[in-house]
C-alpha cells in the first residue's frame, strides 16, 4: 500500500465526467480497468432512472468503481438544493467499497479519504513556481500520476461551452499535455472535444470572421463615442446661448435661428447616435449567429465520428 491509502490494481484507469458527448463510451465494469467518477455521478444517474430507466447513464456497479473523487468544498457538497442530485449528501454518509477522494477526511462521511493537494501542487507548479489548477480533472489526472498509473482514459469531459468550464480547459488540456511529456499515454475518445480542435487558419475560417466583426465593433465603438462627445459639446453651447438669451431677454431673430438650428443638428447627431448603436447591436448578433453556427458545425462533425 502507498502513502495514499490506495493500490492500483490495473495499470489503465479511466474518470467518467458529466458531459453526455463521451461520457457513454467509458470501458463500464471492465476488470482490467480501475474506474473512477466524481461527484455526483453515480446516485444522480440512479435518481434519474428512477423516472426513466434510459436516463440511467452510469452503467459499473458500485463494487467495480475503484475510486471516487469530490473535491468541493463540504458546504458545496452538503447543501440540500444540489440540482444534480437532492440526495447526495445522503449518499456521502453512506459507507462504499472504495475511497471517497476529498479535501479533508469527513467524520460524517465513511469512505472519505484525504486528497493529497498538496503533493500534488508541488510535484505540478508551473516552471516559474505557480499553482495552477482550474477543474477536478486536472487534480485528477495528477494523482493518476503519483499512483502510479501508465494509462489515463477521459470520458465525459469535454469543457466547450462559454460558462464555467471556458476557463477550465486550457488548464486541463496543459496538465494533460505535461503527463504525456513524462511518458504517461492520456486517452481520449475521438468523439470528444477534449483535446481537439480545428487546425487554426487552415481548417477553421471562423476566426476570420469574428475577427471583422470585432473590428467592425470597435469602429462602430469609437465613432459612437466620438459623435456622443460632439453632441455633448453643442448641447453645451446651446445651453450657454439658451441662458444669454433668457437673460438679457433677447428676442433677436439671429440668436433664436442660431439656437433652432444649433438643436436641429443635436437631434440629427442623436439620430445618428442611436443608429450607431443599432449597428453595434447587429454586429454582436452577427458574432452570436456565427458562434451559434460553428457550435453546429461541431456537432454535425461528431455525429459523422459517431
Amino acid at each position: 500500500m502507498n502513502k495514499y491509502g490506495f493500490e492500483p490494481k490495473n495499470p489503465t484507469c479511466a474518470v467518467v465526467g458529466f458531459a453526455t458527448q463521451s461520457r457513454s463510451y467509458a470501458p463500464w465494469n471492465n476488470p482490467k480497468i480501475d474506474l473512477f467518477g466524481l461527484n455526483e455521478e453515480l446516485a444522480w444517474a440512479e435518481w434519474l432512472g428512477k423516472k426513466d430507466p434510459n436516463q440511467r447513464w452510469w452503467k459499473a456497479k458500485e463494487e467495480n468503481v475503484a475510486g471516487w473523487f469530490q473535491l468541493h468544498g463540504y458546504s458545496t457538497f452538503m447543501r440540500a438544493e444540489n440540482h444534480n442530485d437532492p440526495d447526495h449528501p445522503k449518499w456521502l454518509k453512506q459507507k462504499h467499497p472504495f475511497p471517497i477522494f476529498m479535501q479533508e477526511k469527513f467524520p460524517d462521511v465513511p469512505s472519505s479519504v484525504r486528497f493529497p493537494i498538496e503533493d500534488i501542487q508541488k510535484e505540478f507548479r508551473t516552471p516559474d513556481g505557480k499553482i495552477y489548477f482550474t477543474s477536478s480533472i486536472s487534480y485528477i489526472m495528477c494523482f493518476f500520476y503519483l499512483l502510479g498509473y501508465k494509462r489515463i482514459e477521459v470520458y465525459g469531459f469535454e469543457m466547450a461551452s462559454d460558462t464555467e468550464y471556458a476557463f477550465q480547459r486550457p488548464n486541463a488540456s496543459w496538465i494533460a499535455g505535461r503527463l504525456r511529456a513524462r511518458g504517461m499515454d492520456v486517452y481520449v475518445p475521438p468523439i470528444s472535444n477534449f483535446l481537439s480542435g480545428q487546425v487554426y487558419a487552415y481548417e477553421d475560417q471562423w476566426v476570420g470572421w469574428n475577427q471583422d466583426i470585432e473590428m467592425n465593433r470597435s469602429k462602430v465603438a469609437k465613432e459612437q463615442q466620438l459623435l456622443n462627445e460632439q453632441i455633448d459639446r453643442k448641447r453645451g453651447i446651446y445651453a450657454a446661448l439658451m441662458d444669454v438669451v433668457n437673460l438679457r431677454n433677447q428676442t433677436s431673430n439671429d440668436l433664436r435661428a442660431m439656437a433652432d438650428k444649433l438643436e436641429e443638428e443635436i437631434m440629427d447627431m442623436s439620430r445618428k447616435s442611436h443608429a450607431l448603436t443599432g449597428r453595434y447591436e447587429g454586429l454582436n448578433f452577427s458574432m452570436t449567429l456565427h458562434n451559434a453556427f460553428r457550435n453546429l458545425d461541431n456537432m454535425a462533425e461528431d455525429v459523422e465520428n459517431e
